[in-house]
């Protein structure tokens, strides 16, 4: 599995779908941004995106996850607007009522499924 760190510090979650960015102007993240950098996708194009298929189509997320994995990952659960993985941890890290503890409850298990061993910190 790839470890993935998600620094709290600039963890932009919480804030409703209306305003989530993967990279804002002022450096917050929300953990699929987080993830995406350190996956290997530039800062310059995350920048004020709304979702990862405005900059990457999923086939090319696909063969990012798996080199990063270097195992296989089920293209039905790589979908980017509709899969039910990342659908599922963009409203999780939007939700404008759950804690921050309940967030990343959530999303360790929900990522896992793609490969993911993330770890919040700070």
């Amino acid at each position: 599995m790839k470890k993935i760190r998600i620094n709290r510090e600039i963890w932009y979650r919480g804030k409703g779908p209306d305003d989530s960015r993967l990279l804002t102007q002022q450096g917050e993240m929300c953990c699929m941004g987080q993830i995406c950098e350190q996956l290997g996708v530039s800062r310059r194009r995350l920048l004020n995106k709304h979702t990862i298929s405005q900059l990457l189509t999923r086939d090319q997320f696909r063969v990012i996850l798996i080199k990063s994995n270097r195992s296989k990952v089920p293209s039905e659960l790589i979908t980017l607007d509709d899969g039910r993985i990342i659908i599922d941890a963009y409203v999780i890290n939007d939700d404008v009522v759950t804690t921050d503890a309940q967030k990343e409850a959530e999303l360790i298990p929900l990522l896992a499924e793609l490969g993911l061993e993330v770890k919040f910190y700070n």
